[in-house]
């Protein structure tokens, strides 16, 4: 009598829940400004569209460590204490390409919701890491209230 073993199905998590799992690792670190956190969720050149329509580029880590260094005393002048997220859908989706977008809350300290913006962020996979390569959102500027709550 031959014997023939079952293979076990090994579950593999899909280019959505990759994507979904680096953007928690980003916003994660960006709660605790832990900036070389942030960083590793990334892939550069890194593209940003403002809500102004103003595109920035950073064409490596280094360069956007610095701008990120500077966000953190904006976000403490705006008496910040930490960014939610809601409403995240998969809009397009491939093997190597995400599209996410989300609403992103800007909260006081105890909790208080001051600022809440839409977003677009684009995730690829290169060499099996996964990270956002591009960003658009509507936040004009860290500094700006939102008109949700006022």
């Amino acid at each position: 009598m031959i014997v023939l073993e079952q293979s076990m199905e090994v579950t593999m998590k899909d280019a959505k829940d990759l994507a979904i799992d680096s953007f928690y690792r980003w916003s994660n670190a960006f709660n605790t400004r832990d900036i070389q956190g942030m960083l590793q969720e990334m892939h550069f050149p890194h593209y940003r569209l403002s809500g102004r329509n103003d595109v920035k580029v950073w064409e490596t880590s280094d360069h956007h460590k610095l701008m990120l260094e500077d966000d953190t005393q904006k976000l403490i002048d705006e008496n910040w204490g930490e960014t939610t997220t809601s409403q995240m859908t998969a809009v397009q989706f491939g093997d190597q390409k995400v599209h996410l977008t989300f609403l992103q809350t800007r909260r006081h300290p105890d909790g208080t919701p001051y600022n809440s913006f839409l977003t677009l962020w684009i995730f690829i996979e290169v060499n099996g890491r996964w990270g956002v390569k591009i960003r658009s959102s509507f936040l004009d500027n860290s500094l700006s209230d939102s008109n949700l709550f006022k």
